[in-house]
């Protein structure tokens, strides 16, 4: 697969080339080493019925695979919710993040919403645990 587009959330990417320039490579060849898998999935939403889509299971299991094999791990942050004077707790809550390693997170999202480029993939790369929201800032790579 191609990188098309990158999105750099606070100057995140250029952290990672400058600061983690292996992870950057790592995560670059991962992208590079998986094959398109073609559109393997009918669609059964109404307005595209019988439509070929990417199968986001089948991409996510490819990302999934290079990234481990590599040493990244999915992170899950459980914790509880508990307000000052309120006698309810909300137990379960969680953060979480497709690939980790060392101080690196990496999101992974396929396209498909209206305000996207459907099913391409785009992929964060993030500066820290924290993770990056919505922005109108992507920079093309093509």
């Amino acid at each position: 697969m191609d990188i098309v587009y990158t999105y750099s959330h606070l100057g995140g990417e250029e952290i990672l080339m400058v600061r983690y320039p292996e992870h950057d490579q790592e995560i670059c060849d991962v992208i590079s080493e998986i094959e398109n898998p073609g559109r393997n999935k009918e669609s059964l939403e109404k307005t595209k019925t019988g439509k070929m889509l990417y199968a986001p299971k089948e991409l996510n299991n490819l990302f999934t695979t290079g990234f481990c094999k590599r040493g990244w791990s999915e992170i899950r942050d459980y914790y509880d919710i508990e307000l000052p004077d309120y006698p309810c707790v909300v137990k379960g809550a969680f953060k979480q993040c497709d690939f980790r390693r060392d101080k690196i997170s990496v999101e992974v999202q396929f396209g498909g919403l209206r305000h996207s480029i459907p099913y391409k993939i785009r992929v964060c790369k993030c500066y820290g645990f924290h993770l990056p929201t919505a922005s109108p800032f992507l920079h093309s790579q093509v």
